[in-house]
């Protein structure tokens, strides 16, 4: 299966190449100015004069952004592009090796596309006291260094600098003080990495011990919690966007492209049920809160409803007019709330599949929950807002703005006091709860591209999310 983005370093270069302008070579003691990432995360100081771009884990050092329009690298110029220990995963796909070298390695072999006829050694160094290994080389672009340093279990941070062909030497003694005063502690708890492409859903098992992804690489992939360790991989054929967990933690059921919705033993990984569910994508897939039925929503513009034991259908939601990207039971399973392209909400009594709401929106609706005392709905738009509904009647409680993107998905948290939401802006978002008020509550940062999905494990201490750059973050809930 090939993967349908291809995040190679030497597109970075090119806006490298487009946001750097001309540089006087500076001294090391000129590191005056001070860079603090949104999260926190990320501290370094850099020469007076020098302006930050951020974008999306990683950040563009350049003296002038009037200069962003500029085609090439001109004589005199200097980028340093710092890239995040998250973020290097989404340049890397299929990093077999993870130790400085190979990370380096791997690094040159995009930036280079793979035309270097001999890959250049790298060498040892310390940056403080940390080991790290630096590589040099030269291709059309221009003149590249590149300083890869190990901050532990976090991972490694990558420098990449871009000058004219044979101007790297006077720049060189600047970037290596910029390296030796990054500072990088991570704002999530684990990252979990294995996926080899887009990470579209994540989901807690029942007792919170593990957390089970689906992606794009054709896997449904579960992880120990407490230690970050991958224990199993479901092989699909296809792009896996959805994925659920049966209530009582026994079964999985995954949602994949080929039409499929698969349920496993979450113990062995074994294949229990292919049920051919939609003449199209399916999306996402929801247990009822007993575990007898299982729900699946598709681009074919249909949910159904499936014995969760024999695969047998029991009930077809018709109604929307486009894709359906979301599926959710209400608490006491009477009710099934849906997400669509067609710019609704719907909900639908699960026994007869009769619609009793629609909720129109201004854009496509990507995700739907219902609080736990199944009052409220909780609905992310394309619009970038989040919005409170009353289940009952579908009058709006509440519009919450902050994402400056798509929202993909949106969840409540087990005591009803959150909603946590999840970004195109490459954010998780929280949101609190208090009688009819509704509130920004804090900000999670740290993914490197977009996130798909979010999710509280049972006891709300924690919070996971899946995204584009292929990792997993597991999150601590703010108090």
């Amino acid at each position: 299966m090939v993967p349908h983005r291809f995040a190679h370093v030497g597109t970075v270069l090119v806006v490298l190449a487009l946001g750097i302008a001309p540089l006087t070579a500076l001294a090391q003691d000129s590191l005056s100015e001070q860079y603090v990432s949104p999260a926190g995360s990320l501290t370094f100081s850099y020469p007076a004069g020098w302006a930050v771009v951020e974008d999306q884990g990683m950040v563009i050092l350049t003296n002038s952004e009037a200069a962003l329009q500029e085609e090439t690298v001109p004589p005199g110029a200097v980028g340093v592009l710092v890239v995040e220990p998250s973020a290097i995963g989404m340049l890397v796909y299929d990093l077999s090796d993870p130790s400085l070298t190979g990370v380096a390695t791997a690094l040159v072999e995009g930036i280079s596309y793979g035309g270097l006829e001999v890959l250049p050694t790298p060498e040892n160094l310390m940056i403080g006291d940390r080991a790290a290994v630096r590589v040099s080389f030269s291709q059309e672009e221009g003149e590249i260094l590149l300083i890869v340093i190990d901050y532990g279990s976090p991972g490694v941070l990558a420098l990449i600098a871009i000058a004219s062909p044979g101007e790297m030497p006077q720049f060189e003694a600047n970037i290596l003080a910029v390296a030796a005063t990054v500072e990088y502690t991570p704002a999530w708890r684990a990252a979990l990495y294995g996926h080899e492409d887009w990470v579209n859903d994540v989901a807690f098992s029942p007792d919170g011990a593990q957390v089970a992804s689906a992606s794009d690489d054709g896997t449904v992939r579960v992880w120990d919690v407490a230690s970050g360790t991958e224990l199993l991989a479901m092989q699909h054929p296809d792009y896996v966007s959805g994925v659920a967990y049966r209530p009582d933690g026994r079964v999985l059921a995954s949602a994949c492209d080929d039409g499929i919705v698969r349920v496993w033993d979450a113990a062995t990984g074994d294949e229990q049920l292919a049920i051919e569910a939609h003449d199209g994508y399916v999306y996402s897939v929801a247990f009822s809160p007993d575990g007898t039925r299982l729900a699946s929503s598709s681009s074919d513009t249909l949910v159904k409803v499936w014995d969760a034991a024999t695969g047998d259908p029991l009930a077809t939601l018709e109604g929307h007019t486009s894709t359906v990207r979301g599926v959710a039971f209400s608490p006491d399973g009477t009710l099934i709330a849906t997400a669509g392209d067609d710019y609704s909400a719907r909900v639908w009594d699960a026994a007869t599949g009769a619609e009793l709401l629609s909720i129109e929106h201004p854009d496509y609706v990507s995700s739907v929950a219902f609080s736990p005392d199944g009052a409220l709905l909780v609905t992310g738009s394309d619009d970038g807002l989040v919005r409170v509904w009353k289940a009952a009647s579908g009058v709006a409680v509440a519009e919450l703005s902050g994402h400056t993107d798509y929202v993909n998905a949106v969840a409540f948290s087990p005591d009803g006091t959150l909603i946590a939401s999840a970004s195109d802006d490459s954010t998780v978002f929280l949101w609190l709860l208090e009688d009819a008020f509704a509130r920004e509550f804090a900000v999670l940062h740290g993914h490197a591209d977009w996130v798909n999905s979010v999710a509280f494990s049972p006891d709300g201490r924690l919070i996971a999310s899946a995204s584009d750059d292929g990792a997993v973050f597991l999150w601590d809930v703010p108090r």
